[in-house]
């Protein structure tokens, strides 16, 4: 099993998520995972759509996935797309 350690994700020198407007998307939503999260599962994220029919856009890597914290990287649909 593939982990979401540092060849899945970009490391960030300032908090990038204070960057994008994380509450209020129409059509994207933003997630909060921790870093020993499977890959595989990072990416069921990225395919389809939420319960409010919304996609997700990025993954916000964190200790232990929780908003708070602070960022340890991102991924996006295209870093796990060959997993």
């Amino acid at each position: 099993m593939l982990f979401l350690r540092e060849q899945y994700f970009l490391f960030l020198q300032t908090d990038l998520k204070d960057k994008f407007d994380i509450n209020n998307s129409k059509d994207l939503y933003y997630l909060f995972l921790a870093k020993d999260t499977f890959a595989f599962d990072a990416k069921q994220y990225f395919i389809g759509y939420n319960k409010e029919h919304k996609r997700c856009a990025l993954i916000f890597i964190t200790e232990h996935g929780l908003r708070n914290e602070p960022v340890l990287g991102i991924v996006s649909p295209g870093d796990v797309f060959n997993i």
